[in-house]
């Protein structure tokens, strides 16, 4: 999924920081809002965690689980979720070239709402809202046109932000898996998801809002036991099997239904490996 056609409006969203969001965690601690990721089309490999194992409580499936349909897994960074629409290359050709007044409108007026904005707001909601505001205005071309694709290219580039957020907490907690294996030889074990309901993310929320840390997370990734703002997190291990899925589930897409991207794999004669793909079910 790429960054917004317009530098303008991809200048407005690096904004993030200055509201307090968050840029994702990296492995090696530090942050950055596009971390460097490796590319992989190799497939998920079925295991014996094809179903839920029972929770701390004893329930044996989640409602996030249960909402979410069976299909063919895919690679997160080949795919984008479901409910989005990316520009095809002649939009984005049409964005650059016949909608400047109304992109550099939005930068205008989005600048001023960025600045309004309370912290912790989502600099890509306010860039949605702006658009959504100047929809009317002249500069918006002929029955809204520059709107319509600079609001699609600006929620491709929300949802690409969301969802390198969990491919690195992914990422990050298989590496923390690893390395727990390397010293315990053994897995941690099932725990999650948090926060239980995932509709709970739909639409913007505070930490204190989700609750405090679960300890039961905390031993694949501290970042999984600090609740995520967009992610619900779960930890699969079966120790016979000795196999593992880590799964984020959530909204990258506001309206759309929910996006589930998981690690999956097993314990070999060198330990966890590393270089598994994160997938999209």
């Amino acid at each position: 999924m790429p960054f917004p056609t317009s530098s303008r409006v991809a200048g407005l969203l690096l904004l993030g920081p200055s509201l307090g969001c968050a840029a994702a965690p990296r492995a090696d601690g530090e942050s950055t809002d596009a971390p460097r990721l490796e590319r992989s089309a190799e497939a998920a490999t079925p295991t014996a965690l094809s179903s839920a194992p029972p929770s701390a409580t004893g329930t044996s499936a989640t409602t996030a689980t249960r909402a979410t349909p069976a299909r063919p897994a895919r690679p997160a960074l080949d795919s984008h979720p479901e409910g989005l629409r990316p520009l095809e290359d002649a939009e984005k050709s049409e964005l650059r070239q016949s909608c400047k007044a109304f992109t550099d409108a939005v930068a205008k007026e989005g600048r001023k709402a960025v600045d309004k904005a309370k912290p912790g707001t989502r600099v890509t909601d306010v860039m949605l809202e702006t658009i959504e505001r100047l929809r009317t205005s002249s500069a918006a071309g002929p029955g809204g046109r520059c709107a319509d694709l600079m609001q699609r290219d600006t929620q491709a580039y929300a949802a690409h932000k969301a969802e390198t957020e969990a491919i690195v907490l992914l990422k990050v907690a298989l590496k923390t898996l690893a390395d727990a294996w390397t010293e315990t030889k053994s897995l941690c074990p099932s725990a999650g998801p948090v926060p239980r309901e995932v509709e709970t993310l739909r639409s913007p929320r505070t930490r204190k809002e989700l609750g405090p840390p679960v300890d039961d997370l905390r031993c694949a990734s501290p970042n999984f036991a600090e609740p995520s703002t967009r992610w619900s997190l779960e930890i699969r291990t079966d120790a016979a099997a000795r196999s593992f899925e880590l799964i984020a589930r959530g909204f990258p897409v506001p309206n759309g239904p929910v996006a589930e991207l998981f690690v999956r794999g097993e314990v070999g004669a060198d330990g966890v490996p590393l270089d598994l793909p994160v997938m999209r079910r």
